[in-house]
Order: structure tokens, then C-alpha cells, then sequence
């Protein structure tokens, strides 16, 4: 019995909808990496957006919760492994469920504007999903290739060197070899048993190759007459053929066999021999194939399937013939993958297939002496361009440098660092008349880029870095931000995040500073609206944002609390700001710094918190927040886990909470940019 389709139509609200069955669904779910299993494989079928659905219920309401959630994975194309984070309410009626589940199933919709599933019986809101990428182990020996068009007989194979064209006449021979797995016996006639050069190479060149089992072995001249193996493939050297008799080859050859000849071959061997390829270093050879006295040919079409079932016919019968295959002049035809996987199959039919993507060749016809010629060879795959070849893959050509007026950082592969490299860019132009282009000399590698690049949060692979130092058309030393790719050689500033770099600072020094004192003045000044003797805890603060903010609260407080994560980095920070009560320098991981806080301030707590630390330091910060406090956030510290945070606490304080992302001061409006521009410029908060 034949497999049945499992993606059907439907028709809703006039609309012609693809409704996917149910192994089909969850086919898709495994590519994502959802490997349901059981009654957990509660989704029946579901539209190819995952916006309507039908369930089945198997008496569990875990397992059909959670297929109501898997209809959810649709709405992402990128197939990345989808986590439900957060759920704000489910209802469940559960009379009104079992009522609609008498059949065994129940209809499903998603709103994904209002974000609600629902059935009847249940709805489930608010569900939030986080986005993992998964961990990918990096490859190792990795096979760069090209795939190739190439003549079989052409002066321009003359430039092929001797082990492209080996690579080519290998492959050529294993595409015209039946069977999934090409199995290759291969003979090197030589005068000695040792192994040498040639040996080697071909041996590496197989086993490159994909599905290929091969047998190498060496053959000495004086025993040709006795060998009673036959192979598919065999090497000879120049000096070695013009000893031997040509003939003797035929023996230990099978008859659809090849022939590597290295060197150049003499004209009067051409007599009972078709030279399949050719290049200035070998020959391709082969014993002259017997042009089949009936035949038959299909036309393979990309608007007209009726030739299939014609073709089904041929490749499931049991009579030995030949089927030519032709496609001419169709692009994307498909007949090069259709003639590979039907050699794959090992039908009883040998089919040979033609494809002509040249628009001056005559209409193809068998009988046509220019078709019948290169036909006559007997080979699998047939090309037509401008001469007669084949497709083959390639080494890829190694990249030399060259000089670029614009490149910029990119990641091949995600999570790997290895593969960060430079890729050529379009040369920038101004957006407007106060922007200038810059020759970024310096770009910092902050932790968001390394995040990024190590594929703990999902971004843009190929515009690293929001921070610079360089030198502008009219040779002056800035610094600056843009919203992303200052890992280029040239990008456009943003007049309100561009500074000069001053005299006694090195463009080394100067591109680690604009984004940390830029997040620090926007929160402490502008959003927290610290004041002159406010008091301020610190997390973190031997990173470039707590620096930045001691040196900013400095000025302000004469109070400031701070943690670091051992005690060579609270040494450190003493050194580094000796101005500072080294006894209010707490060490995170023990939780000290709330007692710190709470008894340095007589319980009252501090009037900013600065916070970078993770979740579990997350109750004991707030704990060290004064009524009427500001929680200020650094890089969506609670909103990207699943943090349960005390409202009783909040409320109670009457605190407010911000939320610190560089993309939202781009987003500000020109005062506040202009603001925050001159309190970097000059370094001075004035209250």
C-alpha cells in the first residue's frame, strides 16, 4: 500500500488552508527538538501557522494542557527550541471539557494578538516562551566544497591541476555507479607491491566521498595475466601502459569499468576506447558501450507531471531496457537529483539522464547524431551548456586576503567562537549631513557581543559590538556608540553618543569607555534622579558599569555600599578607590551586604540600587532598597528568567523599577541624548 498524504486541505472562512495531520506535526516538532512522546502527542492535526487545531484527549489533563501549548511552536519559523517561561492564567470548566470530549477530540485556536489558546473547556493567556539555542558540537575535519560545472573535453580542463582532475574523474566514475552505497574496487598496476604518492592520494580522495565503500589495491605488472579479480576502476601510469598491452586491460576490467591513465595518451588507442575526461595531467577512459538497439524516453517537466507515473512504470518493472531521461531548458528541473537517486534505487532499467541548458542546441532527439554521440558513451548524467560535462563537487578554493575599504565581524557558525571572521561590507555613506564616516581602530568585545556569539541569547550574527574608538575623515581622534556593528571598519556615528578623545587618552583606552558611563549617567541621573547625598548600593563593582558608577555616585554620595564576587577583587577595588568605607564592601555570594546595608543605614536602606547580579541576590537587594527607592536594572536581569519577586515588598515600598537598555536611549528623546552626551563630554553632574 502506498504511503497516504498527510498534509490536507481545508477551507475556513473561504480561505484555502494546509492543515497538517498528525505525524506530520510532530515530524516538525522533532526538527525543533520537542520530542513528545505517548500521550504528550496530543495534537491531531493543526494549520500550518498553528492558529487552528484539533486535540485528542486521553483522560490526562497535563499531557492536554500541554498540547494546547505545542500548537504555539508554529508561529516561530526560525525552528529554534521554544521554552514555555511563563503563564499568566489557565481556566479550566471542566464540565463543559468532558462534555466536548465525548468524540475523543476537541477544537483548538490560538489568538495570537490577544496571546490565548483555547478550547472549550479551557484557556490558557499570557504564555510567554523563551527562545534556547542549543548547544552544537563543532565539526571537526570539515570537507569545503564546491559544487562545479565541468567539461568533460575541453582546453579548459587543461588548467584543472593533477589532483583537481583526479577528484573529478573519481567522482565521475561514482556517478555512474548503481547501488545507495557505491562500492569501488580499485586497481593501481605498478611495477612494485609498495605504496607511493598516487596511492595515497587516491585513497584520501575516496574517502571523502560521500556513501562510497572502496577497495584499493595494487597490482604488479608481471602478474596481470593471472589476476582473475575484476575491477570498476583502474589506474596506470603513462610508462607503465606503453609497456604493457592494451588489451590485457580488458580482463581484469568489468565492462562498465573505468580507466585513469596519467599521462597523455597516443591517438591510435582511441580505437575501442571513448575518453570520457580529459586534462593535460589524465584521461578518463572507457571501453566503448554497446548503444542499446530499442529504447525509450521521458521528458521530465516542471508544469507537466505526466510523465511520473510513466517513470513509476519503468522503475518498478522487472524487463532489462534503457530510458533515456531529458529535461531541456527548464531551469530548476530537478532531473540531476531524479537521476541520482534512481541509480541509488538499482532498478532492472538503466536510466541515463540529459539535461540541456544551453537555449541554441537542437530539440533533443536520440536519433539526432549530436545527442547520439555523447549518448554512445553510456553515461549515467549527461550536461549540456555550452559543451558536453557534468556537475561535480570541488575543494573550495582557499581565500587569499585582500584589502577591503569596508568589512565587518561575522559568526559561520552559531555558538562558535573559532568562526568569527571578516566579511567584506559595502562601503558606508552618511545618513545625514551630521553624521561623519569613521575608521573604527578599536572596538569593544563586551559581554553581550560574547553572549551573542556563544548563543546564550539569539541575535544578529553578523553585526557585533555597539562600541568604537576611531578617527573621522577630518583626522580627529572620537569615541562613540551606535546601536550595532562598530565591529567594522567603517561605520556612521551618532552625533548625540560621538566624543572626542582627549589628548592624553589612547584609542585603546577610549573604546572601553562610552557605553559604561553612558548606562550610568542615563540611570542614575536621568532615570533614578539621584541627588546630593542620596545613598546607593553597587553590585558588581569591579566591572566596567561599577566603576563607572562609583565614579559617578562619587560625586553625589558620600555613602556608597558595593559587592564583588571574591576578595581579591574587593582589594582591588579598595586600591582602585581608596575614597570608599572599606567596610562597605560586601562579598555577593555570602549575602553580606544586606546586613551591610541594613546596619550602616539604621534599617532605613539605601535610595538606588544598581543591580547586575542574578536572581537568587534578587530579594535580599530589594530588602536593601529605603521607601521609595529606585531598583535599576542592568540588561533585563528579572525579566529574562522566571523570577518570582515579593509584590507585598514593592508595594509596601512604594519603590519604582527601571530597566537599563542601551536600545531605549537611542530611543530617547534629543534632550534627554543631548543631556547624556554633555554629562560624558564633561564628566560633571550638576544639580
Amino acid at each position: 500500500m502506498g504511503r497516504k498524504n498527510i498534509i490536507q486541505s481545508t477551507t475556513i472562512l473561504g480561505f484555502l488552508i494546509l492543515a497538517m495531520k498528525k505525524d506530520d506535526f510532530y515530524k516538525e516538532a522533532h526538527l525543533r527538538r520537542h520530542l513528545y512522546w505517548n500521550v504528550f502527542q496530543g495534537v491531531a492535526e493543526c494549520d500550518i501557522d498553528g492558529l487552528n487545531g484539533k486535540l485528542e484527549w486521553f483522560g490526562n489533563y497535563v499531557s492536554f494542557l500541554d498540547s494546547m501549548l505545542q500548537i504555539s511552536i508554529l508561529e516561530e519559523t526560525s525552528r529554534h527550541f521554544l521554552l514555555p517561561c511563563k503563564i499568566r492564567k489557565v481556566v479550566i470548566d471542566p464540565i463543559t471539557h468532558y462534555q466536548e470530549c465525548q468524540n475523543g477530540s476537541i477544537n483548538v485556536k490560538r489568538d495570537p494578538y490577544c496571546n490565548i489558546i483555547k478550547t472549550k473547556g479551557i484557556e490558557i493567556s499570557g504564555t510567554k516562551f523563551t527562545k534556547i539555542s542549543l548547544a552544537k558540537k563543532p565539526q571537526t575535519d570539515l570537507l569545503l566544497e564546491t559544487f562545479k560545472f565541468v567539461h568533460f573535453d575541453s582546453p579548459e580542463n587543461n588548467n584543472y591541476d593533477f589532483n583537481t582532475s583526479l577528484i573529478i574523474a573519481l567522482q565521475i566514475v561514482i556517478q555512474n555507479t548503481p547501488g545507495l552505497i557505491k562500492k569501488l574496487t580499485v586497481g593501481e598496476v605498478k611495477q612494485t607491491q609498495d605504496t607511493s604518492d598516487l596511492t595515497n592520494q587516491i585513497t584520501q580522495i575516496l574517502r571523502n566521498q560521500v556513501m562510497v565503500e572502496s577497495e584499493y589495491l595494487v597490482v604488479k605488472t608481471d602478474t596481470l595475466n593471472e589476476i582473475k579479480q575484476r575491477f570498476e576502476v583502474i589506474v596506470v601510469k603513462q610508462n607503465i601502459m606503453q609497456k604493457a598491452d592494451f588489451k590485457i586491460f580488458t580482463s581484469i576490467l568489468r565492462d562498465t569499468g573505468f580507466l585513469i591513465y596519467v599521462g597523455n595518451i597516443n591517438k591510435e588507442c582511441y580505437k575501442n576506447v571513448d575518453v570520457i575526461f580529459r586534462s593535460s595531467k589524465l584521461c578518463l577512459l572507457r571501453w566503448r558501450y554497446k548503444f542499446p538497439r530499442t529504447y525509450d524516453t521521458i521528458n521530465i517537466r516542471i508544469y507537466d507531471f505526466k510523465w511520473l507515473e510513466k517513470l513509476k512504470k519503468y522503475a518498478q518493472g522487472s524487463e532489462k531496457r534503457t530510458v533515456f531521461l531529458f529535461s531541456q531548458n527548464e531551469a530548476y528541473t530537478g532531473i540531476i537529483g531524479l537521476q541520482k537517486c534512481l541509480m541509488a534505487e538499482g532498478t532492472q532499467v538503466e536510466f541515463k539522464a540529459v539535461y540541456i541548458n544551453n537555449q541554441k542546441a537542437d530539440i533533443f532527439s536520440v536519433d539526432d547524431e549530436f545527442y547520439k554521440e555523447q549518448l554512445s558513451k553510456g553515461l549515467a548524467l549527461n550536461v549540456l551548456r555550452d559543451e558536453w560535462g557534468t556537475f561535480v563537487h570541488l575543494p573550495l578554493e582557499e581565500i587569499k586576503p585582500k584589502h577591503f575599504v569596508n568589512a565587518g565581524v561575522s559568526m559561520r557558525m552559531d555558538g562558535n567562537l573559532s568562526t568569527i571572521n571578516w566579511i567584506e561590507k559595502p562601503s558606508i555613506f552618511k545618513a545625514h549631513s551630521n553624521c561623519e564616516i569613521i575608521n573604527v581602530h578599536y572596538a569593544a568585545f563586551n559581554f553581550k557581543v560574547h553572549n551573542v556569539a556563544t548563543s546564550k541569547i539569539i541575535d544578529e550574527h553578523d553585526n557585533f559590538g555597539v562600541e568604537y574608538s576611531g578617527i573621522t575623515r577630518s583626522n580627529r581622534n572620537v569615541m562613540g556608540l551606535v546601536q550595532k556593528g562598530s565591529l567594522n571598519l567603517e561605520i556612521a556615528s551618532n552625533p548625540d553618543f560621538t566624543w572626542n578623545v582627549p589628548t592624553f587618552w589612547s584609542l585603546q583606552q577610549a573604546a572601553t569607555v562610552p557605553l559604561a558611563y553612558t548606562m550610568c549617567y542615563y540611570g542614575l541621573i536621568i532615570k533614578a534622579e539621584m541627588k546630593k547625598n542620596n545613598t546607593i548600593l553597587i553590585h558588581d563593582a569591579n566591572t566596567d558599569i561599577g566603576i563607572a558608577a562609583i565614579t559617578t555616585a562619587l560625586s553625589l554620595s558620600e555613602t556608597i555600599f558595593a559587592t564583588v564576587s571574591s576578595i581579591k577583587k574587593q582589594t582591588y577595588l579598595r586600591k582602585l578607590f581608596p575614597q570608599l568605607d572599606f567596610d562597605n564592601i560586601g562579598i555577593a555570594s555570602e549575602f553580606s551586604f544586606e546586613n551591610i546595608v541594613k546596619t550602616k543605614t539604621k534599617g532605613k536602606g539605601v535610595d538606588v540600587v544598581l543591580n547586575t547580579l542574578s536572581e537568587e541576590y534578587l530579594e535580599a537587594s530589594l530588602n536593601c532598597l529605603s521607601e521609595g527607592g529606585v531598583f535599576l536594572e542592568i540588561g533585563k536581569t528579572i525579566h529574562s528568567n522566571t523570577t518570582l519577586i515579593d509584590s507585598d515588598l514593592i508595594f509596601s515600598k512604594q519603590c519604582r523599577f527601571h530597566s537599563l537598555i542601551l536600545n531605549d536611549i537611542f530611543e530617547e528623546t534629543s534632550e534627554v541624548r543631548k543631556q547624556i552626551n554633555n554629562l560624558v563630554k564633561t564628566g560633571k553632574v550638576y544639580l
